[in-house]
């Protein structure tokens, strides 16, 4: 899969290939409680292939698509749960089951017949009376409290009151059944969001009263029930007691974020609607620092001009050290290259922290280019700590070939990775820099880097020159390292790469239109066209085969609004109002990544191409109509552009509206046996 490691593996303890239901189970859910909310929808949906009918991997999918987003989604994973707990009531039993019918007719090209109908008429009465009461005594609790919050995260994006309403009520029954704290506190912050104080502050005394501070064992299990009662006290006006259980829930929780960031979004919200809460709550509910590193690789040993020589290493190792605990580094980022970034990786894992590597193409090219030059020894410790992070991923997974742009591509995929799960934890991330601040950027540098890094609060330069001038070498320099033999990388520098962004387009009924009605269709693309023109894009190449569409665009963010307004153009003229014999829908990918570019010699202009075009290419086919999907390089790369797209707005104090959502899909298979690809839903916000 390129971007992720064996996500079985992700959780330390567990097999990397969970044999047993019991292990998927507690391995998503470990996941989960680390905060990993993406990968806990990978591996939750994983195991649900093997085991379709667990209701906690169901569950564990579900709250980590909530997490992420994605209420709607979360609605759809949940809705067979829905089905399982009506099993009683006849007409939606009979509605379920010709849903299945017209489901397999449709998977084989058949009408449904009339029966089918009717059941599905009964099936939409039914589903009816599921958003009244009459479904929850089926349910357990634990399903009702899970839906509660589904329709609470559904209330945040909507603003209708009758979802949060929604939402109390299955949260006060789910409550009421099983005395979860959760499902009580939950519940009473609906109310309070509804402005219905008084019942909020009735269901805090009984969630305060069932569950004193002496009741929270030592046990990290107990994280939630000590932020639930924390969260209660809040509502009661008892700051000091609040204060105490959310200072107990933090040492509970460790290194797992996920309890304390679902904590503190719920107190923004509670304070956004009028709550009171103690200024010093927000240092105790302090979400992880993020930090993303970038650095010079040790000397080579031909190299001539001294910048990071062998000897500097325990100097340079101490420095990164004592940043990283004044900062109380919890997460990283990072290349990992021989010399300073791979010093921090590995001080990253010393300290217990949760370690992403990026790497910017193919794994032994990148060996041979930044770690086997410095001996055998750093190549261990390069090897020990791919196995050690949390994740590796792969910007690209092409060669080199000598085409300093690839550097480039993946700071950028450490900046928007690391931007993505700072956001989830609440935070910003914080970019360090071992730099030796002389002129001259070399592409995709630590220099280069800290150019196109916008926020210079969150910047941390350690200096090597100074630490050259008051470092003292020792009296007798270590022999030159043993390095082992490697085939040398095929550079070809004199065709270069440079980064684009890019869509390919399917238009779903083309295939059905015949001869006679291609008049209309070609009528349909000239309005298409101009649609597209007003939108006021300029792509670098648009081309049309047929059905399908391809465009190419240098930023991410213009190919976002040029997708868009294209499945929304292809809704809004392709039907039969519009001429046309049959409705028209469309497929959409985007992915970003470094082509080449070309004058073209047949079309007589510019052309481009490269394996990261085929990828594109590859993922459309396995895509939802009506929907645009980005790979993880685009979602990455777009999170960076707006990064530095907001900074520059602050600087002019212009107000700044992001009109974009990317929510994220899981792993899909590509087509044509093209690999593993983690894939995001591109929306407006």
């Amino acid at each position: 899969m390129e971007g992720t490691e064996d996500l079985a593996g992700m959780m330390s303890g567990h097999p990397r290939h969970p044999a047993s239901q019991a292990e998927w189970e507690v391995a998503a859910a470990g996941l989960l409680e680390s905060g990993q909310v993406f990968h806990a929808q990978d591996l939750a949906g994983q195991g649900l292939e093997r085991f379709p009918d667990s209701a906690r991997l169901r569950r564990v999918r579900a709250v980590a698509l909530l997490r992420s987003g994605a209420a709607e989604e979360a609605r759809r994973v949940l809705q067979p749960l829905l089905a399982q707990a009506a099993t009683d009531d006849g007409p939606l039993r009979a509605g379920w089951q010709a849903l299945a019918g017209l489901v397999q007719a449709a998977s084989h090209g058949s009408a449904p017949d009339g029966a089918a109908l009717e059941r599905l008429a009964d099936l939409a009465l039914a589903l009816d009376r599921l958003r009244g009461h009459g479904h929850r005594r089926s349910l357990d609790p634990e399903t009702l409290e899970l839906l509660g919050t589904v329709y609470k995260e559904c209330w945040q994006q909507s603003a209708d009151p009758a979802e949060l309403r929604q939402s109390r009520d299955l949260l006060r029954e789910a409550f009421e059944r099983s005395n979860s704290l959760t499902a009580g506190v939950s519940a009473a912050c609906s109310c309070w969001l509804l402005g219905e104080r008084e019942a909020a502050i009735g269901l805090a005394r009984r969630v305060a009263d069932h569950c004193g501070a002496d009741d929270i064992a030592d046990d990290r299990r107990d994280t939630v029930r000590a932020m639930a009662l924390g969260i209660a006290n809040l509502l009661l006006g008892e700051h000091e007691a609040a204060l105490v259980a959310f200072h107990r829930a933090v040492d509970l929780s460790g290194r797992h974020y996920g309890p304390m960031v679902a904590t503190l979004a719920e107190v923004k919200r509670l304070v956004c609607a009028g709550l009171s809460v103690p200024p010093l709550l927000f240092d105790v509910l302090k979400p992880p620092r993020v930090v993303v590193f970038t650095g010079h690789m040790i000397d080579a040993p031909e190299q001539e001009q001294t910048r990071f020589p062998p000897w500097l290493e325990p100097v340079l190792r101490a420095e990164i050290e004592r940043r990283l605990d004044l900062m109380d580094a919890q997460v990283g980022y990072s290349m990992c290259a021989c010399g300073a970034e791979l010093l921090f990786v590995e001080a990253m894992i010393e300290r217990g922290a949760e370690v992403h590597i990026v790497l910017p193409f193919d794994l032994e090219d990148y060996v041979a280019t930044c770690v086997a030059f410095a001996g055998e020894r750093w190549e261990r410790r390069f090897r020990r700590a791919l196995k050690l992070a949390n994740t590796v991923t792969f910007a690209t997974e092409d060669h080199y070939l000598g085409h300093a742009e690839l550097f480039r591509f993946a700071n950028q995929m450490l900046h928007g990775l690391a931007t993505l799960r700072a956001e989830f934890l609440l935070t910003a991330p914080d970019l360090m820099a071992v730099w030796d601040l002389r002129e001259g950027s070399l592409v995709g540098g630590a220099a280069d880097f800290i150019d196109q890094w916008a926020d210079i609060t969150r910047l941390q330069i350690v200096d090597l020159d100074t630490l050259l001038e008051f470092a003292e070498p020792p009296a007798e320099l270590p022999p030159p390292p043993r390095v082992a033999h490697r085939p040398p990388v095929l550079l070809r520098p004199e065709r270069e790469r440079s980064t684009r962004s890019m869509m390919f387009a399917d238009l779903v009924g083309y295939s059905k239109l015949k001869d006679e009605s291609l008049p209309e269709f070609l009528d349909f693309l000239d309005r298409l066209e101009g649609w597209l023109r007003d939108g006021g894009y300029a792509p670098e190449l648009i081309n049309t085969w047929g059905d399908a569409i391809v465009c190419v665009l240098p930023r991410a963010v213009d190919m976002a609004g040029f997708a868009l307004r294209l499945a929304d153009g292809v809704r809004a003229l392709g039907g039969r109002a519009q001429g046309l014999p049959t409705d028209l829908d469309v497929r959409i990918s985007l992915h970003a990544g470094p082509v080449y570019h070309n004058h073209d010699p047949f079309l007589g202009r510019t052309n481009f191409y490269g394996g990261h075009i085929n990828r594109a290419a590859r993922l459309e086919p396995v895509t939802t109509p009506g929907h645009v999907y980005a790979t993880q390089q685009f979602v990455a790369l777009l999170t960076a552009e707006r990064t530095v797209l907001r900074h520059e707005a602050e600087s002019r104090d212009q107000a700044f509206d992001w009109p974009y959502v990317c929510e994220y899909v899981g792993v899909l298979q590509l087509a044509k046996k093209f690999g593993d690809q983690p894939v995001y839903h591109l929306r407006r916000a």
